[in-house]
């Protein structure tokens, strides 16, 4: 604001003829009060006119805040005395860090209280005990260079209690959570009609047809073609006690679970069925 050199008026900056009087380019520098035409620069004293202006309403602003009441500035340290330390009004909110990591907290903060987090029963109050109470005793029992300087340090123990919880449920949440549904959801059935192999049979086999789904609850189920004497090979190796019949071999085994296996051999077509199964 530029004050008229003639009637006083008050003018804004940049103004070319005083609002009040019309007077044309003359005003007073706002510090040292000489006369001059308009110009950011004070021919006599030298300031740069628009930074002092700039000055002198934060030093406005600055003072007003202050007179409403302490600052950070203004404010009596008294942290770390104890019972003597008087708590600045701003500090008693909740706290993030002493909630969240609770005896990890108490022990940077020297909040010994804080230990009985690992106490059975009571460890389950204890968190929103130091959430509540953790920043009044943090202040009490250790000497803070500030009250701002505790307010950072509070705030990075915020920070690092929400990563570390973060961590955890994706950790030992999410991840588990999502491999268990990857394990346990069935899976989309894949079918194939008299196809010439495929893994597990033996070489000999042919003209298959399979229904197979994956995931925890897997189903296989096969019928192919396969010589009798292949077929009895491929029986051994995979451990069945085959009871034989007048038209084939039958084997058959359930698990507790209603899993299981279930082997038919025709001696006439040759055909083998397995279905197999686990839930």
């Amino acid at each position: 604001m530029i004050k008229c050199p003639k009637c006083r008026f008050i003018n804004p900056e940049g103004k070319t003829f005083c609002g009040g009087c019309g007077t044309k380019s003359n005003f007073l520098c706002p510090k040292c009060g000489y006369e001059q035409k308009h110009t950011d620069a004070c021919v006599k004293c030298g300031i740069i006119i628009s930074k002092y202006i700039k000055i002198q309403k934060r030093r406005i602003s600055r003072d007003k805040k202050r007179s409403n009441g302490p600052t950070d500035e203004t404010v009596e340290n008294t942290s770390g005395q104890g019972k003597a330390s008087t708590v600045p009004s701003e500090i008693k909110v909740w706290n993030w860090g002493a909630f969240l990591l609770n005896f990890i907290w108490a022990l940077g903060n020297r909040t010994w209280i804080g230990l009985l987090t690992l106490v059975p029963f009571i460890g389950f109050v204890m968190p929103v005990v130091l959430g509540i109470k953790g920043n009044e005793w943090a202040w009490k029992n250790k000497k803070w260079k500030s009250l701002d300087h505790f307010k950072r340090v509070q705030r990075k123990w915020a920070i690092w209690g929400g990563t570390c919880t973060a961590s955890a449920v994706i950790i030992f949440v999410i991840i588990p959570t999502v491999l268990l549904m990857i394990t346990f959801l069935p899976h989309e059935p894949e079918t194939g009609k008299h196809v010439v192999s495929v893994d597990w049979l033996p070489d000999s086999s042919t003209d298959i047809n399979y229904f197979r789904i994956g995931g925890f609850g897997w189903v296989k189920n096969y019928d192919c073609f396969i010589p009798e004497d292949d077929f009895l090979v491929f029986a051994k190796e995979n451990g069945w006690k085959l009871e034989e019949m007048d038209d084939g071999y039958f084997y058959e085994k359930r698990h507790p679970n209603g899993g299981g296996v279930s082997v038919n051999y025709d001696k006439g077509t040759k055909r083998l069925t397995v279905q197999s199964s686990h839930n």
